[in-house]
């Protein structure tokens, strides 16, 4: 039997899915992100699922844990070096470029979604194929549009119910300021690096600002004591921190700063910040961004500000889970045709593909002509309505119909109709 490779997953509709993956959760969300997108008028970007190599270790930086150790890279039939996309800015500045967004219009608000790829232990929380949404604004160089960034998702979790959430943010300057800061740490951790882990260790050497990512228990203490980033900004920078903060409190979105956040990629610049859930463990980030004003110039373009976000789909389910304020989008048919009569089924069909046409959810059996066996597999389907095609009701010009909540049955003349439109009549009555 063939199994689906460690580290992924299927997402199944209903009963036939566990936990976060229930193809119904997933649509609650996904309609809740169009909705958002809408009132933020950010458009839809889609980019292919895999790029030029290239793509990845300029935008997102040969040093990072993601190009070093997590990308699934594969020579294709030209002997190109091609990775499946680990996230999804570096993609769209490639687009941007590419298409030469810059000369259409000054600011770009684009929003994507869809599958990313990471050769990392799976874990809860954590798998090898996982599911993003973002959003990138492109050409905004002032506080405001990390603000508007910040605040879309934001409202996007309290609008989905998330209670037990906490905004985290901090700044890690521009290029000046984080020179001077590397320097602090290079000196800082000199004399610290025998009681590390080998990974700060390797980071000291080549990318020392990831050192403050770690999470093993051993080297917390140190790290705690860390030097501060915010007193090694520029008066340029700690302006723009200054901004986003007022910027905050205006909306009354409360935040927290923590001076250890950096994030996981190379192409940070100024603010960098987290959205994180006390109930899903050690994998409690759901959302993270931050402003990246040098990715566009090195990955070939011009110099063009950004600011960016992204959660992972299958984070954000396991907090609203754990909180209970997820409910599936409702796709379950208003009606079930139940047959009573052979020799009715061509009425039945084209009743179903009319009711269908006007929009009411229906659907039938397997073929099954027993009814207690269609009753029971209309109980299954969460219909709403059966309706029984046939018998000594039907022969009369009336239509019964059960109530699949209370059992409470209505039978209903169509002698001065037809059977579609009183069903139309039903439906367009009847609380949903």
């Amino acid at each position: 039997m063939q199994k689906k490779i460690k580290g992924t997953n299927d997402i199944l509709p209903g009963f036939l899915g566990e936990g976060v993956f229930v193809s119904e959760f997933w649509q609650k969300i996904e309609e809740e992100i169009l909705n958002i997108a809408g009132l933020y008028s950010y458009r839809e970007i889609r980019t292919p699922i895999f790029e030029n190599t290239e793509v990845f270790v300029k935008g997102i930086g040969d040093t990072s844990d993601i190009v070093t150790k997590e990308m699934y890279t594969f020579s294709d039939r030209g002997d190109r070096s091609m990775t499946l996309r680990p996230e999804g800015t570096a993609s769209i500045v490639r687009s941007y470029i590419e298409n030469s967004i810059m000369k259409k219009e000054p600011i770009s608000r684009f929003f994507y979604g869809g599958p990313m790829f990471r050769a990392e232990r799976p874990q809860k929380g954590r798998y090898r194929q996982f599911h993003q949404f973002g959003v990138e604004c492109i050409g905004g160089d002032s506080a405001k549009y990390d603000i508007e960034v910040i605040s879309l998702f934001w409202i996007l979790l309290s609008r989905l119910g998330l209670k037990d959430m906490e905004l985290v943010i901090n700044s890690v300057g521009n290029t000046q300021s984080r020179a001077v800061y590397l320097d602090k740490l290079k000196i800082y951790f000199k004399d610290k690096l025998d009681g590390m882990c080998k990974e700060c260790k390797d980071r000291y050497e080549k990318n020392i600002l990831r050192m403050l990512d770690c999470k093993v228990d051993g080297c917390q203490d140190i790290l705690n004591a860390v030097p501060s980033i915010i007193d090694s900004l520029s008066q340029e920078s700690k302006d723009f921190f200054n901004g986003v903060k007022d910027g905050l409190e205006n909306l009354g979105i409360p935040y927290i700063i923590s001076n250890r956040l950096v994030r996981g990629l190379d192409y940070y610049t100024e603010t960098a910040f987290e959205i994180i859930h006390g109930g899903i463990g050690a994998q409690s980030t759901i959302v993270g961004g931050g402003r990246y004003n040098d990715l566009i110039l090195q990955s070939g373009g011009n110099s063009v500000p950004a600011v960016g976000a992204a959660f992972g789909i299958e984070r954000l389910l396991l907090a609203l889970l754990d909180e209970g304020v997820i409910s599936p989008v409702d796709n379950e048919p208003f009606y079930f045709i139940v047959l009573l009569d052979k020799e009715m089924e061509a009425d039945a069909q084209k009743i179903l593909y009319d009711l269908r046409l006007e929009g009411i959810p229906s659907t039938e059996s397997d073929g099954s002509r027993n009814m207690a066996k269609q009753l029971k597999l209309a109980d299954k389907s969460g219909a709403r309505f059966a309706v029984f095609i046939g018998g000594d009701e039907w022969t009369a010009s009336s239509v019964m119909l059960k109530d699949l909540k209370t059992s409470k049955q209505n039978e209903i003349s169509f002698k001065d109709s037809d059977p579609l439109s009183v069903l139309t009549s039903f439906f367009k009555e009847t609380d949903k």
